[in-house]
């Protein structure tokens, strides 16, 4: 069940960000405008895996929880090693949103992760 839900994940996720790509080219026309709309995308994406760390730490704490019931029904048939790896897969996803804003700040500066600071559309030479 965890698998297919992985996969559902997977696929939502890939179909998300074809569908935002696909929407931006067919309005762009040249490789600056392609270019722009990238970055200007880059916000979206960060909601989503942000949203999507969230969702997916929560679902891993209930299942370290039902983990840990198993455990103490039956400490034979699962080891305490998995509940424990459940535990630390939420906890990570939990904490990934934050991990990124402080990489972001910490890679681009005190600007925004999303915004472009090389690129500016329209300048001399472009």
């Amino acid at each position: 069940m965890l698998s297919r839900s992985i996969r559902f994940m997977k696929k939502m996720t890939t179909g998300a960000l074809l569908a935002g790509a696909t929407v931006s080219c067919y309005a762009a026309q040249t490789v600056g405008e392609v270019a722009t709309a990238v970055t200007q995308n880059f916000a979206a994406i960060t909601s989503l895996i942000t949203g999507m760390a969230y969702v997916g730490g929560t679902g891993m704490f209930l299942v370290a929880i039902f983990q840990f019931r198993q455990h103490k029904e039956n400490p034979t048939q699962v080891p305490l090693s998995k509940p424990m790896m459940f535990l630390a897969i939420a906890a990570a996803l939990v904490f990934l949103p934050s991990l990124i804003g402080v990489s972001g700040k910490t890679i681009f500066g005190t600007t925004a992760v999303g915004t472009a600071t090389g690129f500016q559309p329209g300048a001399a030479g472009t």
